[in-house]
């Protein structure tokens, strides 16, 4: 699985307008501000594919049965076991996930409770992962299993693709700048998306 990372950066370049057949024709299609620059609106987007690098799983648990207290506690006894258990681990972090209850059943008969409790396990390490899962199965069971980018990753891979778009826009720009006959071009805004 990997996750995509995409860098669009868009602007607005004025450049000197010089006279020429070429510009006259494209000031319909140009903005003209009132110091005398051509307006053109350019974009530049990068984009790279990363390896996830952290595994998020959802334990989760669910009772059914009449006696809402006693269900109750041995949910909350489940739920805590298990996050006894991740918290001596250092390498894992664990929290509480959803938690809730309903009633199931007809008022004229007897009503059932259901009680539905989840842990929320994230690491670096698979492995570890893997064995947490393990060794809580008869605690609880596996409901979901993400492969996700850390924060950190993110943030590197977020400014590396920052310096790209920029050396990309900014060919760009000169591109469209000397294609108009001009040999600058100033930018009048930035719009960075991800």
């Amino acid at each position: 699985m990997k996750t995509i990372i995409k860098v669009l950066a868009l602007s607005t370049i004025a450049m000197v307008a010089w006279q020429s057949g070429v510009l006259a024709q494209t000031e319909m299609t140009t903005n003209k501000p009132a110091n005398d620059q051509t307006v053109i609106n350019l974009s530049a987007s990068v984009q790279e594919e990363v390896k996830p690098d952290v595994v998020r799983l959802t334990l989760s648990k669910q009772l059914q049965g009449t006696n809402q207290q006693e269900l109750t506690t041995q949910l909350n006894k489940a739920i805590n076991a298990v996050l006894e258990k991740g918290k001596a681990d250092p390498d894992l972090t664990i929290r509480n996930g959803d938690y809730g209850f309903w009633s199931v059943g007809d008022k004229e008969k007897e009503i059932s409770w259901v009680m539905r409790g989840e842990v929320i396990v994230t690491s670096k390490d698979f492995a570890k992962a893997q064995a947490f899962i393990a060794m809580n199965k008869d605690m609880m069971t596996l409901d979901n299993i993400q492969f996700i980018l850390s924060e950190e990753s993110r943030n590197k891979v977020e400014e590396k693709l920052i310096a790209n778009v920029a050396e990309a826009f900014n060919k760009k720009a000169s591109a469209v700048a000397k294609a108009f006959g001009s040999q600058t071009y100033h930018i009048n805004s930035i719009q960075l998306n991800n």
